[in-house]
């Protein structure tokens, strides 16, 4: 019996497909919790109502009403903050900040403290 035996080398093997990144997310990466400013409220179509107990403050009632998700990879969000900043965009509370993964993955947002993290969904057991 004969087999026939290809040698392939190094520099001939086929490369591995890099993973594309295509999805943006905006999370928060300090202590406090996720906000944008008025300002940035503003900009996205927001209507602001004042919160009389807290001076300043203000709540945003956007027309859409978007999940907490999906307004975070809304491209307009993602735009304005490429264009006017992070510190722009940000609430006093917040700093955020633009994550990018791959668009195949099943994503949660974590957060410790307000301090947020995107992790991977996966199946847990006992």
């Amino acid at each position: 019996m004969w087999y026939n035996i290809i040698t392939i080398k190094v520099k001939d093997r086929p490369k591995k497909p890099e993973r594309v990144y295509k999805m943006e997310v905006v999370i928060n990466k300090c202590f406090g919790g996720f906000g944008i400013s008025n300002e940035c409220a503003v900009a996205l179509g927001a209507k602001l109502i004042e919160i009389p107990e807290l001076t300043g403050r203000f709540h945003h009632i956007f027309p859409n009403n978007k999940s907490d998700r999906d307004f975070r990879a809304d491209p307009r969000l993602i735009a304005l903050i490429k264009e006017k900043g992070s510190e722009w965009c940000s609430d006093s509370f917040s700093k955020l900040k633009i994550i990018e993964m791959p668009d195949d993955v099943e994503w949660e947002i974590s957060d410790y403290d307000g301090m947020e993290t995107i992790e991977e969904i996966h199946r847990l057991w006992g």
